[in-house]
């Protein structure tokens, strides 16, 4: 039950934009797609924001 409600939290304020996308992922402990799916589930969209793009770029320059 402390799981579902870790998730179900996290899902409600990332929804209300009081967490990033990152900080409602750690609440919820899950993986990047695993939470990214959760979201699609629950009907959430999925908000992108300059310095998630920025944090992308740098990964993707790492792994050129």
């Amino acid at each position: 039950v402390p799981q579902r409600l870790k998730r179900e939290l996290a899902v409600r304020l990332y929804d209300k934009g009081l967490f990033t996308f990152g900080k409602a992922r750690e609440l919820a402990e899950m993986t990047r797609w695993d939470f990214h799916d959760l979201l699609g589930t629950e009907g959430i969209l999925r908000r992108y924001d300059v310095e998630e793009l920025a944090e992308d770029l740098a990964v993707l320059e790492t792994l050129a």
